[in-house]
C-alpha cells in the first residue's frame, strides 16, 4: 500500500512569546476522516483518502506549529471497503490495519517534521527534534583528522 500523495490543506506557525527554560515540546497526530475516492485518471483507481492533523505545541503557551492535510493511499478495493465499513461504524483509528497505519504515520511524520523545522526556524522557535551535533573527541585534536 503506497502513499501516492500527501498534501497540506492548512499550515500555521506562531511564536507567542520568547523561549524559556522549563519549556516542553509536545507533538500530536490525529486522523480526523477517512473516505474512499476515485482518482480522476484514465484507470480511475479507488484510493483511501485519510485526513489528518499534526501539531507541535511549545508549552507553556510559547508557540505552536500545526498542519492539516490528507494522504492518498493506493490499496486493493477489498481492503478499502473493509476499512470504510469499520470506519463508518466506529470512527476510530483502530480500524486501519497496523501495517497501513505505520506507513501512513511515518509518511505524515516525515513530511511534517521537515516542514516544521523550517517554519520554526523562521519564527525563532527551537527545533522540536534533536539535531545532530559535533562532539570533539581525542582523535579530532589532530589537525589532519578527516573522519
Amino acid at each position: 500500500m503506497p502513499i501516492i500523495g500527501l498534501n497540506f490543506d492548512k499550515i500555521e506557525v506562531e511564536r507567542i512569546r520568547g523561549v524559556q527554560q522549563n519549556m516542553e515540546i509536545k507533538p500530536n497526530i490525529d486522523i480526523s476522516e477517512i473516505s474512499d475516492e476515485k482518482l480522476p485518471m484514465a484507470n480511475a483507481n479507488e484510493v483511501l483518502k485519510v485526513s489528518f492533523s499534526y501539531g507541535i505545541n511549545y508549552e507553556p503557551n510559547i508557540g505552536h506549529v500545526s498542519f492539516k492535510g490528507h494522504a492518498l493511499l493506493l490499496e486493493d478495493p477489498k481492503t478499502i471497503k473493509e476499512i470504510m465499513k469499520k470506519w463508518n461504524k466506529e470512527k476510530k483509528i483502530q480500524v486501519i490495519p497496523d501495517k497501513i497505519l505505520e506507513q501512513l504515520f511515518n509518511g505524515i511524520l516525515s513530511r511534517c517534521n521537515i516542514k516544521a523545522l523550517t517554519l520554526t526556524q523562521e519564527v525563532n522557535l527551537p527545533p522540536h527534534i534533536p539535531m545532530p551535533q559535533l562532539i570533539k573527541t581525542e582523535k579530532m585534536k589532530d589537525k589532519n583528522y578527516i573522519g
